[in-house]
């Protein structure tokens, strides 16, 4: 078993990025949502909460450089955890934060934030882990492009499979413009 897991490493390290990219998708779009729910109005939750989480990301990203090659596991688990747990009880939060604090714009950066933060840590420490494994046939380079392909399969996807993505359209008639809802 130990020699399936070593033979396929890569490959294994790539499903996983599948996996991470569709999560970190999924916790944006709840927190998005519940945001909206709460707020009552979508378009400056989804706006705020879209940039948040890519300055988060840059950040993340940014701050992966500080980490040691020795720790790029540790660190990489850390993240995980951290991700799984903040992204798990996010809503919960933010409905906990408007019932029982005054502070609910401050948990709300803040959450979005830290799932923005800890989804820019992942893909440069796994290219980093991809990188540094004992696997002569790729180079750094194929593995950028296995990665960036990965993380835009997920985001397809989670596009695909988002049901609210039925698009506005605009029909126009003679004299008046219809909305298609």
């Amino acid at each position: 078993m130990t020699d399936f897991f070593l033979k396929y490493r890569s490959i294994l390290l790539l499903i996983q990025v599948f996996v991470v990219s569709s999560c970190s998708l999924c916790y944006e779009l709840i927190l998005s949502t519940g945001i909206s729910n709460i707020t009552g109005n979508s378009v400056l939750a989804f706006s705020l909460s879209i940039g948040l989480f890519l300055a988060g990301l840059g950040t993340g990203a940014f701050s992966t450089r500080w980490v040691k090659d020795e720790l790029l596991k540790d660190t990489f688990v850390t993240t995980e955890t951290v991700l799984a747990l903040v992204g798990g009880i996010a809503v919960i939060l933010l409905y906990f934060g408007l019932i029982f604090t005054p502070y609910f714009q401050l948990i709300q950066v803040a959450l979005t934030f830290i799932i923005g933060f800890t989804s820019g840590l992942e893909i440069p420490i796994l290219t980093r882990i991809l990188n540094l494994s004992d696997d002569a046939d790729q180079t750094g380079i194929q593995n950028e492009h296995k990665l960036d392909l990965t993380t835009e399969a997920s985001s397809s996807i989670r596009k695909i499979k988002d049901p609210r993505r039925k698009q506005r359209g605009i029909r126009y008639s003679n004299r008046t413009v219809c909305f298609r809802i």
